[in-house]
């Protein structure tokens, strides 16, 4: 390849919340509208930008969002480890995003996020190349849209059916709502959704680490009735083998997301008996590059795949 990249611009981006989440949030459980066990707070999305230039003046550009308490660094973290550690594997180096991927993986271990910021900006940059949509690089069948499930936090019954109701109305098809704060609390907003929303609107919940095996047995066999297509991440995100037991003794299915970061982890917990479910996102587990590796993963196993 003639084209090589000429230099990386790494900026770091807070995007406050708005009014109406901010207030939500404040009056959700935790201050957080989850049930994580967090004392960092939230008050807006941190994320970085990577743009990659090449010899031709074409720039691609990407976006990794991170939190604390989830993806375990900043971006200030993100914007160190690529400019001291992966710098040099990829300034002056052909636009070839195979062996890229292949020598950040060689010279550091882990930090998924990190490397696929600069998978992405790197396909984006190939698209720019060749004039074409970064779909286009993979398939000329193209899906103009894909359905995206809303998020409602967890805060009293009453704004949660609010909020549900106001997605709905807007288009969207499916939501993916909070629970954890108690057993109880759980069936009494799954119920007030289920009949908000009608029986066949698709409900799916996350748990943020909130319980421990026992109870989350309980706890999703508890919400079973109500019709939920997945449960997301009801125990601690490093109990591999509490997962497990979890998913070996209720029908809905689980899905990982504190736990799930690489290609493997998410092997692991599949192989263990951990998971039914895959849910991806730009960081998780890193880039274009792993996020078809893992779908393909999964559909050779008739996993089904969400976005998160």
């Amino acid at each position: 390849m003639s084209t090589k990249i000429r230099k990386i611009k790494l900026t770091p981006i807070h995007v406050p919340f708005n009014k109406v989440v901010r207030e939500t949030m404040k009056d959700g459980e935790g201050g957080l509208g989850m049930a994580i066990r967090a004392e960092e707070d939230w008050l807006g999305g941190d994320f970085v930008i990577c743009e990659i230039e090449d010899t031709e003046g074409n720039v691609g550009c990407s976006e990794a969002f991170v939190w604390l308490p989830e993806t375990g660094i900043s971006p200030e973290g993100i914007i160190t480890i690529i400019k001291k550690l992966l710098h040099k594997y990829i300034v002056n180096q052909p636009l070839d995003i195979s062996k890229i991927n292949h020598r950040m993986d060689l010279n550091l271990a882990r930090n998924e996020v990190a490397k696929g910021l600069i998978d992405l900006a790197c396909y984006d940059l190939l698209g720019k190349n060749q004039n074409k949509r970064v779909s286009e690089l993979f398939t000329d069948s193209l899906v103009e849209r894909i359905p995206l499930a809303a998020l409602v936090p967890l805060a009293d019954i009453e704004k949660m059916v609010e909020l549900a109701e106001t997605f709905k109305a807007m288009g969207y098809k499916a939501i993916r709502y909070k629970l954890g704060h108690s057993i109880d609390n759980d069936v009494e907003i799954t119920e007030a959704l289920r009949n908000a929303l009608g029986l066949d609107y698709h409900l799916r919940v996350d748990y943020n680490q909130a319980y421990s095996p026992e109870e989350a047995i309980k706890a999703i066999n508890a919400i079973e009735p109500y019709n939920i297509g997945y449960a997301e991440q009801p125990v601690a995100k490093d109990d591999f083998l509490g997962m497990v037991k979890v998913q070996k003794n209720v029908k809905i299915p689980i899905m990982a997301h504190e736990s799930f970061f690489s290609v493997n982890d998410f092997k692991a917990l599949y192989k263990l008996g951990a998971v039914r479910v895959l849910g991806i996102n730009s960081e998780r587990p890193g880039g274009i590059t792993r996020a078809i590796e893992v779908i393909d993963y999964a559909q050779s196993e008739n996993i089904d795949t969400v976005i998160h």
